[in-house]
């Protein structure tokens, strides 16, 4: 394979290597959503109490977190290429898994190995097209996972009005993650290719690239450890909503389970064309602005959410509540490294903020499924609307923050 890459022009690897990396970040959001669609069966089927479905989401995020921190050392050694593949295998097989599970202790231990494998997978992408793509191709990428993130409970919805199991939709997903890792082994020719031709430009820019060495200190500011925050709350209102939207529905809003199955699905799908319609507008309206925008809306939408309705007012909040969180996570990744800090604290807060992402995907969802099981389901919402205002509260300060010291970096606006 690797002769027939050495024929196709470095423009058009380039190219290819991307088309094969969102498809990687497709298969990256096939499993992290099917749980949303499927865990009311699924917790009948093990005898457990609904919240025990924010315990899965904590493993699952407690790995990821463990692997993306050692994914830079594991890149290193074996290559995004074989990375990917590897990664895709393991999580394949760990799907598979999960649908031969005969109780839930044993479901979870095949959530160690999947969130492992995610965890690896999320780093390696994210540094790949971060050092080589436009800020454009990045946000397309989140778009990807959207893409995944809503074919899973999709999937998961059909296979259990088709079949009434739920252990065939991870079968199913888990055989098509196993057949995508095949397909990633036999690209690795292009990722050796590709590495080929860009270590002559890696040592050119070496000698220039202050990404090489982080000059100066940290400087752990308050507005350093609000962006921290925002990742926090942001997470929790998205992992939070997804998971337990098909609960509220049903539980809170009378509404039919599989109707609410679909509601849920369209979430992650109107977070994904909210990504996608972002590649177009980020570079002209900014970051700073695009995000400030969304913290309002996701307010707004959590408000209405708490209105006491039935019908369509529930459903088209926590629809808005998905448009409206697509901008925050890329754009303000984007934008850790221009708010004027200097390197050294740039590269810091880069590292926190996705630190803070799983942690609250570790802490919100378990604590908003105890809240409903002891009290109400109508606590999905109030969840919400707090870590809304929280994060609208951050987004203003840190978004419109003063111009820095000098010994912090040259600030830049949008």
């Amino acid at each position: 394979m690797a002769s027939f890459f050495d024929k196709i022009t470095p423009a058009r690897r380039k190219l290819l290597l991307l088309g094969i990396i969102y498809l990687g970040y497709i298969s990256l959001g096939l499993p992290d959503k099917i749980l949303d669609a499927a865990w009311i069966p699924m917790s009948e089927t093990f005898g457990v109490p609904l919240y025990c479905g924010g315990f899965i989401g904590t493993v699952l995020a407690l790995c990821s977190s463990v692997s993306a921190s050692a994914s830079g050392l594991i890149l290193r050694k074996i290559g995004t290429g074989r990375l990917l593949a590897v990664c895709g295998a393991v999580t394949g097989l760990s799907l598979v898994g999960c649908g031969f599970s005969p109780v839930f202790a044993v479901l979870l231990a095949f959530a160690v190995p999947l969130g492992f494998g995610q965890g690896a997978i999320d780093t390696g992408m994210n540094f790949y097209v971060s050092k080589h793509y436009s800020s454009r191709d990045m946000s397309w990428l989140h778009c990807c996972w959207g893409v995944g993130a809503t074919l899973g409970p999709l999937i998961a919805s059909i296979f259990l009005q088709s079949t009434g199991s739920w252990r065939s939709a991870y079968f199913a997903i888990g055989t098509t993650q196993v057949l995508l890792a095949v397909f990633f082994c036999s690209t690795i020719g292009l990722w050796d290719r590709a590495r080929r031709d860009e270590e002559a430009l890696d040592r050119e820019a070496a000698a220039s690239s202050s990404m090489d060495k982080l000059e100066g200190k940290c400087h752990f500011t308050l507005d350093f450890w609000l962006c921290v925050l925002i990742f926090f709350v942001y997470c929790g209102i998205e992992a939070g909503a997804g998971l337990w939207g098909c609960a509220f529905l049903t539980r809170a809003r009378g509404m039919d389970l599989n109707t609410a199955q679909y509601i849920v699905t369209a979430y992650w799908a109107m977070l994904t064309a909210g990504r996608f319609l972002l590649g177009f507008t980020a570079d002209r309206l900014g970051n700073r602005l695009l995000s400030t925008i969304s913290g309002a809306a996701v307010l707004f939408a959590a408000l209405l959410l708490l209105i006491p309705a039935k019908g369509f007012l529930p459903s088209a909040a926590l629809l808005l509540v998905g448009f409206a969180l697509a901008p925050v996570y890329p754009c303000l990744m984007h934008e850790a490294t221009r708010r004027g800090f200097n390197d050294a604290t740039a590269a810091a807060l880069t590292g926190l903020q996705g630190a803070a992402s799983m942690v609250g995907i570790m802490i919100v969802p378990p604590a908003i499924g105890c809240a409903g099981d002891l009290i109400s389901m109508e606590m999905l919402p109030a969840f919400i609307a707090v870590q809304a205002l929280v994060m609208f509260a951050a987004l203003l300060k840190t978004n419109y923050r003063p111009t820095p010291v000098s010994g912090e970096g040259k600030a830049q606006t949008e």
